[in-house]
């Protein structure tokens, strides 16, 4: 299990902190272009597209 990670974040809410996420066995059923979301609240705060290509 991978351990939490805090971070401080400043009071502006304008601010932009980059954070990675590293997801792990996670199959996609085919090649192509996917949309990751990221939401908090019920509120999409964010969405990034993404490609997925087959292992050569």
């Amino acid at each position: 299990m991978n351990p939490i990670i805090r971070y401080k974040l400043s009071h502006s809410p304008l601010e932009v902190l980059g954070v990675v996420f590293r997801i792990e066995a996670c199959l996609f059923p085919e090649s192509g272009r996917y949309a990751v979301q990221f939401w908090y609240n019920g509120e999409m705060l964010e969405e990034r597209l993404l490609r997925a290509k087959e292992e050569s």
